[in-house]
């Protein structure tokens, strides 16, 4: 396997240390609950990832774009106190991504986020959207409040 990191300039990049799983001992229980045959289950289990073991605060991850996730170099970016940061991927988290993403090409079309709303909620937004930052704490608020 080639190293995708070769071709960056690793001097002027700023990356975030990844936390191990000890910071979030529950996550695989919340993981284990998702229900992934469904495309809820994938963009939630993405949302609880990102929140969880990669620490983006919901107005990040709401914010991310799908080009902002390089799956080729394993790396998310994302711009936090006007700062271009890069994030690496752990590669046992590659299949929740990739699941995730084959699910949002269906429904997404040309939409460049990369967290879509899946509901209809009569008129006040539409489905398919970008995902608020409520929505985030929601799906976070789910499987916390089901343990």
């Amino acid at each position: 396997m080639s190293n995708p990191f070769a071709s960056l300039n690793l001097r002027s990049l700023r990356v975030e240390k990844m936390p191990g799983d000890k910071v979030v001992p529950c996550l695989d229980q919340q993981l284990k609950q998702i229900d992934i045959s469904k495309p809820n289950g994938a963009r939630d289990g993405v949302v609880l990832l990102l929140r969880h073991k990669y620490k983006l605060k919901p107005s990040e991850i709401s914010a991310l774009n799908i080009l902002d996730v390089d799956l080729n170099a394993g790396i998310i970016y994302i711009f936090r106190q006007r700062k271009r940061i890069f994030i690496a991927i752990d590669e046992h988290d590659f299949l929740e991504f990739r699941r995730w993403i084959a699910v949002r090409k269906l429904y997404a079309g040309g939409l460049d986020a990369f967290l879509i709303s899946m509901h209809w909620t009569h008129g006040r937004s539409e489905p398919y959207q970008r995902i608020s930052v409520r929505g985030i704490f929601l799906i976070v608020q789910k499987y916390i409040s089901d343990m």
